[in-house]
């Protein structure tokens, strides 16, 4: 991926306001940023890896804004999440 693009894989369906995950559901996404936000929704978990390195495990209960990465600086990577089934995904914001 190019900076600023993102690629899906697995079932996803596509809505015009968000992604709602299905089975095997991921993004990828290559960003420069100190922190990285999502909003999301539904229930289940995310997992957040840096750079092929998992990060941290979120837990979705409620629709709201997620802290996805938080680093000491800004720099560039390879963000990949792993959806459960269930939870909605709506806009990045990043710091």
């Amino acid at each position: 991926l190019r900076a600023n693009e993102f690629a899906f894989a697995g079932q996803i369906k596509l809505e015009p306001e968000r992604i709602v995950a299905g089975l095997g559901a991921r993004l990828r996404l290559q960003f420069r940023a100190k922190s990285v936000h999502l909003v999301l929704g539904g229930r289940g978990s995310l997992k957040v890896l840096l750079d092929g390195k998992l990060r941290r495990t979120v837990g979705v209960v409620r629709s709201e804004l997620y802290t996805l990465l938080s680093l000491p600086r800004a720099r560039e990577g390879l963000l990949e999440l792993r959806f459960t089934p269930g939870v909605s995904a709506y806009a990045f914001t990043f710091g």
